[in-house]
Parts: structure tokens; sequence; C-alpha cells
């Protein structure tokens, strides 16, 4: 009963780091899967059958919390928030919970953006992200003169407006097998989206975790063996970057994800993330 114990609550976890290690892994699967963590311990821990004394699931509770605080709240950036935000699928889901409160007047310009706390709060982040790629970037659009910082700003809030009531071009579907950085490209040249493209395609290109570095490293150990210790560094590469290539290659053409782990968990998580009030006090998951 132990065992089963610590594998209810520690499972979840186990799965997440798994997952997280896919070379398709994005910024948002970050923020998701803690979401799915939640969801899985919500339902262990208000089992009676399971066992587990008050005491321990107020820990394991409070460890979540803290983790989560840590990670989302009071981390230096909204960067994963803002990741979740950007993918359509999300933008009017259940995922975040609304505080009660009388509805906004119609006359209100946010009255059709449905999460309005979590919209102030993602563009608050993609504010200071623009600003320092018009400051310090080498994007040709985003890296502009001083006399047209302002029109860029002025562009950006509206586009992100846009975004956020489903108006044209971001009521685009989903076209078969794009991905969100793939959907996001595909408006980057549109005069009516081009500024909070650029922010989304720098967001959903961030690499989450270090394993295609690992597996290069793993190639090369492979490669300098004992018997063909004089190769070259750059035959070394060569022979990586083939070898990378081919692998590649050969998941393309079966149509298959090299981690179906990925998408299995991805599916049993996300299917049951539960709405979470993103505040900035500690909420307990029970």
């Amino acid at each position: 009963m132990q065992l089963n114990q610590l594998l209810s609550v520690s499972l979840p976890y186990a799965k997440t780091i798994v997952c997280l290690e896919s070379a398709q892994c994005t910024l948002a699967d970050v923020f998701l899967y803690w979401c799915g963590i939640a969801s899985d311990l919500k339902t262990v821990l208000s089992q009676r059958a399971s066992g587990i004394p008050d005491s321990v699931k107020s820990e394991v509770r409070a460890i979540f919390n803290t983790r989560w605080s840590e990670m989302f709240e009071d981390g230096p950036t909204d960067v994963h928030l803002a990741a979740v935000y950007l993918d359509p699928v999300y933008l009017k889901s259940d995922l975040f919970k609304e505080p009660v409160s009388d509805p906004p007047a119609k006359s209100d310009p946010g009255a059709r953006i449905k999460h309005l706390r979590i919209f102030k709060r993602v563009g608050k982040y993609l504010v200071v992200l623009l600003g320092a790629e018009v400051e310090h970037g080498d994007h040709p659009l985003l890296h502009v003169p001083e006399e047209e910082k302002r029109a860029v700003k002025k562009r950006f809030f509206s586009q992100l407006m846009a975004y956020a009531q489903d108006d044209h071009p971001f009521s685009a579907p989903h076209k078969q097998g794009q991905t969100v950085l793939e959907w996001w490209e595909a408006h980057r040249e549109s005069p009516h989206a081009d500024i909070l493209a650029a922010l989304a395609i720098k967001i959903y290109s961030v690499m989450t975790n270090s394993m295609p570095d690992e597996r290069t490293a793993s190639i090369f150990t492979r490669l300098n063996s004992p018997v063909r210790n004089r190769m070259s560094m750059q035959a070394m590469v060569s022979q990586a970057q083939i070898q990378q290539f081919y692998h590649t290659q050969k998941v393309l053409d079966s149509h298959c994800s090299e981690y179906p782990e990925y998408y299995a968990y991805r599916r049993a998580f996300c299917s049951h993330a539960p709405q979470f009030l993103l505040s900035q006090r500690r909420d307990s998951t029970s």
C-alpha cells in the first residue's frame, strides 16, 4: 500500500520529465504539464481509498503549490503563460478560471475577451519582450529607429487585441498537422499580424531542454571509438549531421513521433487539465 501511495503521487512528475525531454516540447507544454500534474494529484488526494494520511496530503499540496509559485507566479517572467495564451487552441478554452465578478459592459473594449485578467498579464509580459527586441534585437521589423517605435507599439496593441477577440486574420483555423509555430509563421507576412507573430515565433522557437545537445554528444562518443580516434573533428561533425538528418527523415516518413509517449501523455494530461485561478496568492490544489 505504501508503495502504491508513493507511485500515485510521484508518477505524474516522472511522466512529465519524460515528456519534457521531447524535441517537440514547447514553453507552453511546460505550463500544461504542470496543470496535468495538479489534476492527477487532485484526483489522488481526493480518494479516501488511497489511504494517504491527511498530514501527508497537506505536505504534498504544499510542495506542489510552492514549486508552482516559483515557476509561474514569482518567476522572472510570464513566458510560459504567454506561450499557452498564444496557442489559439487554448485562447478561449476553460483552462483558466475567471474570478466571480460583474460582467464587463458591452461598450468596454475588453468585453469580447474571455480571459481579461490573463490577457492583461500576458500583454504586460509581451510589452516587455517587445521593448527588448526594439532596443536590443536584430529583427528588421522590430528593431526600428526612434521615430518609428511609437508606431510599432501601437500596431502591436492593435494586433494583440485582434488576436484576443479572434478577429481576422487570427480567426484562420489550424491546418491538418500544423504546429503552433507553423501557424504563427503563416501570419508573419500579414501587416495585421506581423508584430505579434514575430514575438510568438520567438517564444515558440525556444528550446525547453538540452536533449538535442546531449544526443549529439552521444553520437560523438560512439563515433570516436578507439579504432577511429584519428578521425578529424570536421569529419566527426559531418557524420553526426548525416546521421541526424536521416534519422529525422525516417521519423517523418513513418508519420509518427520520435517520442510516442510525448503525445500519449500530452493527450492524457491536457484532456483533464483543471481550471486555475492565476493570482498572486498560493491557491491550494484541493
